[in-house]
């Protein structure tokens, strides 16, 4: 197979199985070879998506590049009409279900039939990361390809050693369901001598690996200007005051860059108070207590971004809206499991969640897979969002993704493949 390109050339335009299928543990190291990442490792069952990603934010220098608050404004002063008028067009741009998009030319994967697919999982225990593997386990199942899965346990050293094991057994390519690609780029160049693509998935479109074949992810930006247009919309005219609550995560700098290029047009009207940083292993306790803090110390703030739904069960249970300030509105995004969907379905505080597709995520990186065994370009895999808020929700099942996006992608992928019958 000819060189590939690769997904860094691509830069920022980056947009399951068959009755073979297996999984294993993957093989543990000694101590000597632990990361810092371990840090992040999974400490609790709570169903995290950060435990996908690490501390690839603070290693790949994001901290720097995340966008700085913008200054306290004039709380007296309403948002704009153009500017509430262009939130509401985002919103409603994105409030039905998202048709499929083609990633790029179709092809013929028949010759692709029996090829191997090994799917490391960075953890289990994070919702989003189980059902984007579903996707791929659907995807190969539906192209002929065996795919096999191993679980790192929110562990990087095991992530990387499963990579290993892979080249190892000589698969055809590999997919990493949420491993922080920046952290193990010696073994996707180790999987690259051996002519093994590799494809990473939910890491966001801005970020440059060495080695990886291509992404398939949700455009965290466009997720953060829906954010910061739902809160404009729920405060119908009123100037947005908001507190931040940020962790360790490559979807997080993105969202922020995304919230504020939407509050740059809103002048004065829009503004972040307070930002605090609470880790994953600390949510637990931490949560709670830095979003009152936020709350009770900015008596103006009448919206929290969360970023990630995950946190929502957890603010909801420490009654952050029975506050000082019960106006406030809690936006997050992700749309990725049924325990903070149902939070947002119930309303109240909680009631603005745009996310994605996992499942479509997961197809989309088969397809780059498929497209990197047939040495073709790579594709645009951007799983398209969907604005989600209590009114979306009424009446859905939110256990069945399928219902709240809608399944054209299992089609669109099949057609685009030339296996539709």
């Amino acid at each position: 197979m000819s060189q590939r390109r690769r997904c860094s050339e691509r830069g920022a335009s980056a947009r399951k199985h068959t009755a073979n299928h297996r999984h294993t543990t993957a093989p543990q190291r000694s101590s000597k070879e632990r990361t810092l990442i371990n840090h992040f490792a999974p400490r609790s069952r709570l169903p995290l998506i950060a435990l996908a990603a690490g501390a690839v934010f603070a290693l790949a220098g994001c901290t720097s590049d995340a966008p700085a608050a913008p200054s306290a404004g004039d709380s007296s002063t309403g948002v704009p009409a153009s500017v509430l008028s262009d939130a509401q067009s985002l919103v409603d741009q994105y409030s039905g279900i998202p048709e499929f998009e083609a990633p790029g030319d179709s092809f013929d994967a028949t010759p692709l039939k029996g090829k191997s697919i090994l799917v490391v999982v960075f953890s289990q225990q994070a919702a989003q990361l189980v059902t984007l593997a579903d996707g791929i386990s659907a995807a190969a199942d539906a192209a002929g390809l065996e795919s096999s899965s191993i679980n790192a346990d929110g562990n990087i050293t095991a992530a990387s050693a499963a990579i290993q094991q892979g080249i190892t057994q000589g698969v055809d390519a590999i997919i990493l369901d949420g491993v922080p690609a920046q952290l193990v780029v010696k073994d996707i160049a180790a999987a690259g001598d051996k002519d093994i693509p590799v494809v990473a998935s939910t890491i966001g479109t801005s970020y440059e690996t060495p080695g990886l074949f291509g992404l398939s992810s949700a455009d965290y930006v466009l997720t953060g200007k829906l954010m910061a247009s739902g809160a404009i919309v729920k405060a119908d005219g009123e100037a947005v005051t908001a507190g931040t609550l940020t962790f360790t995560n490559p979807a997080v700098p993105d969202a922020l860059t995304g919230i504020q290029e939407v509050f740059d047009s809103c002048g004065s009207a829009c503004s972040i108070v307070g930002t605090t940083n609470v880790e994953p292993p600390d949510w637990g306790t931490g949560l709670s207590s830095a979003a009152s803090s936020l709350i009770n110390g900015n008596p103006d703030i009448n919206t929290i971004f969360a970023v990630v739904d995950d946190t929502m069960g957890l603010l909801a249970s420490a009654g952050v809206d029975a506050t000082s300030n019960t106006g406030v509105t809690v936006v997050a995004a992700q749309g990725s499991g049924a325990g903070p969907l149902g939070v947002v379905q119930q309303g109240g505080a909680f009631s603005i969640d745009p996310g994605q597709s996992a499942a479509y995520t997961g197809w989309g990186a088969v397809d780059q897979a498929m497209r990197a065994m047939l040495d073709l370009e790579p594709g645009e895999d951007i799983t398209p969002p969907r604005y989600i808020d209590t009114a979306v929700l009424k009446g859905l099942d939110v256990a069945d993704q399928d219902a709240i996006y809608g399944n054209a992608y299992v089609d669109g992928f099949t057609e685009l493949w030339g296996l539709s019958k």
